[in-house]
């Protein structure tokens, strides 16, 4: 399966094909958990129950950006 998600034929950039499937497998349960609500014990004891593949949630810059460290 190859991905090419820039289709823009004004310019010459092209986005390299990625093979999910060569790179995943075929996942047949997919946790896919949202900002905050998961963390890595969280996606391991599911990876134990069975879920095939698991991400991690999508950070915040905003949080970064506001810090003093």
């Amino acid at each position: 399966m190859a991905v090419n998600t820039h289709d823009d034929s004004s310019t010459s950039y092209r986005e390299p094909d990625f093979d999910f499937e060569a790179v995943c497998g075929r996942p047949s349960l997919w946790l896919a958990p949202m900002v905050g609500q998961s963390e890595p014990a969280f996606r391991m004891l599911c990876r134990k129950y069975g879920a095939t593949l698991c991400t991690t949630p999508m950070i915040d810059p905003a949080g970064y950006v506001r810090s003093e460290k």
